[in-house]
């Protein structure tokens, strides 16, 4: 991961901590319920929470370790055919193909895993939209047949 991908993701955990932190004292100080209760229901929040990040971080690593092996076999499989190519006549222009086919491989690879992360991404979109009903800002539902200019 290059240094701007390793900044942006602590950038990315230190504002998910510091929300975090700051949503659980505004409950903690607009909750409308007894101290004991409010405690309580903190103390089981913060249960589900670090089960949740405990599982987000598994799923970051298996991620990680993933992607890491897939680059390595790349990487080894680029080598070998580039040894074979510079011992060939014409070597510079096949290690050059190489490079080029291995780049094109890799950025499909990855446009076809943005293209599930967005799709993902709408569809849950789409669902919280649908589950939180017509939006309170949009205007009524215009009638049909000719609308005037």
């Amino acid at each position: 991961m290059s240094d701007d991908g390793r900044e942006r993701t602590r950038a990315l955990w230190t504002g998910l901590i510091i929300g975090g932190l700051a949503g659980v004292l505004l409950g903690v100080l607009l909750a409308p319920q007894e101290g004991e209760r409010t405690r309580r229901a903190l103390g089981e929040r913060v249960g589900e929470l670090a089960t949740a990040g405990a599982a987000i971080g598994g799923l970051i690593a298996d991620v990680a370790t993933d992607t890491a092996s897939a680059v390595a076999d790349q990487v080894s499989t680029v080598a070998q055919r580039v040894r074979g190519a510079m011992g060939e006549e014409g070597g510079v222009r096949k290690v050059v193909a190489i490079g080029r086919e291995a780049a094109a491989r890799e950025l499909e690879r990855l446009s076809g895993t943005y293209r599930a992360l967005s799709a993902r991404e709408r569809a849950s979109a789409a669902e919280e939209q649908a589950a939180a009903g017509p939006s309170p800002t949009a205007g009524p539902e215009p009638e049909p047949g000719p609308q005037p200019v």
